[in-house]
């Protein structure tokens, strides 16, 4: 167990991006799956478009979605991540894309973080990664101008795709706070932080990626199996049948996104 209660560590996060350096996507689109294209459909909701406003996304390189918001909203784009390897690339992506972008290598937990406040602070898939997931909910609010808006989104590791995931790899299963992908444990951040909720639930559907990813290749043999089965429902589902990805359902969906405003004056 990490420090602090975290499940991951920088060291962790170096090593993932060190495995996808390779990767040539610069920023993602309604296209590029629809799983994404869920997640881009509650920014679209929630952000005025060229409204010129602050971005910041923690835990986030290499800033595919920051680019995407930019591309929507004008924003003012900044990163903060631990990883200097993550950062590292986030730095690249954006001046490959002729796109400013703040990146600041720092610890999101750290009490004398000083980077200013911005009007959307979002992230994708970090808060479940600590086991007091209303310590780094407050961090995030920190850094959130007053009557600013913050968007939280995890994976769903529960239900189906817990099962699968846990014995295709157990150790990225274990990464995880599974109990901060249930909704109703957003109760107490939410009342903690005097956040208004916008928007709170599952979207994507049912998908099949999310527990088919697989860091360790040390998995025994016995569970080829479930990875085989994984591997046909990811043929089957994948990026296909669109109208069952507007079903959704803590059993099955594959991540559970929030809009919260800060308190403060209206607007953002």
């Amino acid at each position: 167990m990490s420090s602090e209660g975290r499940l991951t560590d920088e060291r962790d996060w170096d090593a993932y991006w060190l495995r996808r350096r390779s990767d040539p996507q610069l920023e993602i689109t309604h296209g590029t799956s629809l799983q994404v294209s869920a997640i881009l459909d509650v920014f679209d909701r929630f952000l005025e478009p060229n409204s010129g406003i602050s971005a910041l996304e923690a835990g986030g390189a290499p800033g595919k979605y920051l680019v995407y918001i930019h591309r929507l909203t004008s924003c003012r784009c900044a990163v903060i991540d631990n990883s200097p390897v993550g950062c590292e690339q986030t730095r690249e992506n954006f001046e490959r894309l002729g796109i400013p972008v703040e990146v600041f290598e720092h610890d999101l937990l750290d009490p004398h973080l000083d980077i200013g406040r911005f009007d959307l602070v979002y992230s994708l898939g970090l808060i479940e990664h600590f086991e007091d997931v209303q310590a780094v909910v407050a961090a995030h609010v920190r850094l959130v101008r007053p009557g600013g808006l913050l968007v939280l989104g995890v994976p769903n590791l529960r239900g189906v795709n817990g099962w699968f995931a846990e014995r295709i790899d157990r150790r990225r299963f274990e990464s995880h706070n599974v109990d901060a992908m249930a909704t109703a444990t957003w109760d107490s951040f939410e009342r903690g932080l005097h956040l208004r909720r916008l928007f709170r639930g599952h979207v994507g559907g049912f998908e099949p990626a999310v527990f088919t990813v697989r860091h360790n290749a040390d998995s025994p043999r016995a569970r080829l199996p479930v990875r085989a089965l994984a591997a046909l429902l990811l043929r089957v589902f994948g990026n296909r049948l669109p109208g069952l990805r507007r079903v959704n359902s803590p059993l099955f969906s594959g991540y559970v996104m929030g809009v919260w405003r800060v308190p403060g004056e209206a607007g953002a």
